[in-house]
């Protein structure tokens, strides 16, 4: 489960946990407070709130991929497009915006890698790379 994210020796970004959900619900880091917020129904993610106030409902297909985010106001801001392996193939509008890529997982954006709950995968090798 992961817990906690420090990068490049920037402020360290916690990760608040949801014991029904089993999934973050919050983000928090020491110069921000609450980063971002998760909000889910059915256990399935919807939407994020963002540190500027704006509220992003996200869109995915039958795999779970978050290709599709709109604004407040129903605004397409972002679209992505995934291979079968999870490579991103296709993006558009406010990319650094959705975290959330191939099967809802969350892409690092330092290594590439999604975080799998409990381990990584690898779009580019195809395959987890911790057992």
């Amino acid at each position: 489960m992961r817990v906690k994210q420090t990068s490049n020796g920037g402020s360290p970004l916690l990760y608040v946990r949801s014991s029904v959900l089993k999934q973050a619900v919050l983000e928090v880091n020491s110069t921000q407070g609450v980063y971002r917020a998760y909000i889910y129904a059915g256990g399935k993610l919807l939407a994020e709130r963002t540190p500027d106030g704006n509220l992003y409902w996200l869109h995915t297909n039958h795999l779970g991929n978050s290709s599709r985010m709109t604004d407040q106001n129903g605004t397409m801001v972002y679209r992505g497009e995934f291979d079968p392996y999870g490579n991103l193939v296709y993006e558009w509008g406010l990319a650094g915006l959705n975290t959330r890529k191939f099967t809802g997982y969350e892409r690092d954006s330092n290594t590439g890698l999604d975080y799998a709950n409990a381990r990584m995968y690898g779009a580019g090798r195809g395959r987890f790379i911790q057992p």
